[in-house]
């Protein structure tokens, strides 16, 4: 048991190791979610305070889902997808989480467009 094991831990080392030595941007599926959830915010229009009160989340919960940073359970983003009305696997989507990534850390949502 304890060789299956090791030998696991060292499969996750070796994948997050040439993930990293070839230039991929390995995302955590809380990462995934996190910026996931900022793309389709910021799509709406909504800043924290408005997305707060549509889902009833604190804006400090938001805020921590947004950074990757919520260990959030299924139901939580079977939740934020309906929020968006949007299906939840979208909020798995690495090429939208890329362009989240390249949102400013404070949106401005009257004077930005999230297609520029």
């Amino acid at each position: 048991y304890l060789i299956i094991r090791s030998f696991g831990v060292f499969i996750l080392i070796f994948t997050l190791y040439f993930y990293k030595k070839n230039g991929d941007d390995f995302m955590t599926s809380m990462e995934l979610v996190g910026l996931n959830t900022k793309w389709y915010r910021y799509k709406n229009r909504w800043t924290q305070e408005q997305y707060a009160n549509k889902t009833k989340f604190k804006m400090a919960y938001i805020s921590v889902i947004e950074t990757g940073n919520a260990n959030l359970t299924c139901k939580n983003i079977d939740f934020i997808a309906k929020s968006f009305r949007i299906k939840p696997d979208l909020l798995f989507n690495e090429e939208t989480a890329k362009l989240a990534k390249k949102l400013p850390v404070r949106v401005d949502m009257y004077n930005k467009n999230p297609m520029n």
